[in-house]
């Protein structure tokens, strides 16, 4: 996300978002959109790193098979910055005003089924509560 004519001091603007990341991930009850009815997901979260401008979250989707047994884990690890025009770790900051800066979130994991592991293992939710 790109944030033209920022009004807001960004030493606000980031724990803001972390705060609601972190409140839709603790009220998130997850349930698999799998075709396979046969499974149950738990979505959990394993660690929270916060800095100024920064944020790592890592979850974990526990899942187990219901006439196996067998449990499966898979880790996602979500990590957003907000970069201001002058930092020279933000994305394309060259082309930036100075009353700009971007929120880059990114995520990864294990890259099963085209991506859906990561996505559904807390991707998305991440996405969303960032729009929100």
């Amino acid at each position: 996300w790109l944030f033209h004519d920022v009004v807001l001091p960004l030493s606000s603007l980031m724990p803001h978002i972390m705060a609601t990341v972190l409140k839709d991930v603790a009220n998130y009850s997850f349930s698999s959109s799998s075709a396979d009815s046969n499974k149950d997901s738990v979505l959990k979260m394993k660690d929270f790193h916060c800095w100024k401008s920064a944020f790592r979250l890592e979850l974990h989707s526990i899942t187990t098979h219901a006439t196996t047994g067998e449990r499966t884990k898979s880790v996602v690890e979500i990590f957003a910055h907000l970069g201001a025009a002058d930092s020279e770790r933000c994305v394309a900051s060259k082309i930036m005003t100075n009353s700009m800066c971007r929120l880059v979130v990114s995520a990864k994991g294990q890259g099963g089924y085209g991506g859906r592991k990561i996505w559904e293992g807390g991707y998305d939710l991440g996405l969303r509560s960032v729009e929100g």
